[in-house]
Formats: structure tokens, sequence, C-alpha cells
């Protein structure tokens, strides 16, 4: 659902609100996208989408500003 903001002292603490169905809706999304219910299944990767996943692949993780791992 929806997440809300609590203020304590002088401390704003973000609350999660969790959906009660939470995990069988996530169930549900999975079996939708698996195979064939996927509208990426089966159809050609173009240039454009490899560059992109390329491009992603390729920034440094960066953790409180130390470079954990650089990709090549």
């Amino acid at each position: 659902m929806f997440s809300k903001e609590k203020m304590v002292g002088k401390i704003t603490l973000a609350l999660e609100v969790i959906h009660p169905d939470k995990e069988n809706i996530r169930k549900m999304r999975v079996s939708q996208m698996s195979g064939t219910g996927n509208h990426q299944y089966q159809k050609p990767k173009t240039q454009r989408m490899i560059q992109s996943v390329k491009d992603a692949n390729s920034k440094p993780i960066i953790v409180n500003g130390n470079c954990l791992l650089k990709y090549f």
C-alpha cells in the first residue's frame, strides 16, 4: 500500500503499511509474467535493448562514496 511518516520527537520514522495479500499478489504476478504471459517471450532482442543493458551493467557500484565493484 503506502508508506506513512510518523514524527517522534525530532526524528521522522517511515512506517510501511503492508498489504495483507502482498505475498499472494507477488506470486500471481510472477506466474502471469512467466513464459507466454511475458510480452517479451520469444521476441528477438533489439540492438537498442542489448546496448541499454550493457550500459546499465557497466556502471560502478558505489557505497558511501567508495567504489566497491567496477564493471568493464
